[in-house]
């Protein structure tokens, strides 16, 4: 099964809700998101309220629409926020993630809620098992991380020894070469195995 890619997700931050003065009373507004090749807006409703015992609630409410039939989903889902105290005063805002997988409540303190293609609900991204652009296809970003290296490069040699930009340029042209190489190994092996 292969994963969802952490930055193809829609994401609600704790850090932005902080930013826009979300936290601390009662609070509600819109997220908006713009994607897809012809720039679609997609946007959800949040309310930020403090409940009785002191502790805070995000409730969120969107509609998903099922590709296939048309058919809509009113989603309408709530999590705790949770702080704790930091070393030198003040608060640090948590989610609790409350969304139950394999039959177990999560629970965990995450900073960020992801919401993937397919799937119904805000999760954080150990539920969903989330990855990341870059350990995907890593060595394009090593290419262009290469490139932009080259570029800043003003000196390759002082005194007759590599500079510190050149060694970490040969160092990351190394690591390009053996990505190549496992790449074609691991190919090599399948095209064996299936004969």
């Amino acid at each position: 099964m292969s994963k969802i890619v952490k930055e193809d997700c829609r994401t609600i931050s704790i850090y932005k809700l902080r930013q826009w003065g979300s936290l601390g009373g009662y609070y509600n507004g819109m997220i908006r998101w713009t994607s897809g090749w012809n720039d679609t807006e997609n946007s959800i409703g949040y309310e930020v309220s403090v409940l009785s015992n002191k502790e805070m609630c995000m409730k969120v409410r969107y509609t998903l629409t099922d590709s296939w039939s048309g058919k809509k989903h009113q989603i309408d889902h709530k999590y705790p926020i949770v702080s704790t105290s930091c070393n030198f005063g003040g608060k640090r805002y948590w989610f609790e993630c409350s969304v139950f997988k394999n039959g177990r409540y999560c629970g965990r303190r995450v900073a960020k809620l992801y919401l993937g293609s397919g799937s119904q609900y805000f999760a954080c991204r150990h539920c969903y098992n989330l990855t990341y652009r870059s350990r995907i296809d890593g060595w394009t970003y090593s290419l262009r991380d290469l490139e932009e290296l080259e570029e800043k490069i003003k000196r390759w040699y002082y005194r007759g020894k590599p500079t510190r930009k050149h060694m970490r340029y040969l160092r990351m042209d190394q690591s390009i070469d053996n990505s190549w190489i496992r790449a074609f190994t691991r190919i090599k092996n399948l095209n064996n195995e299936s004969k």
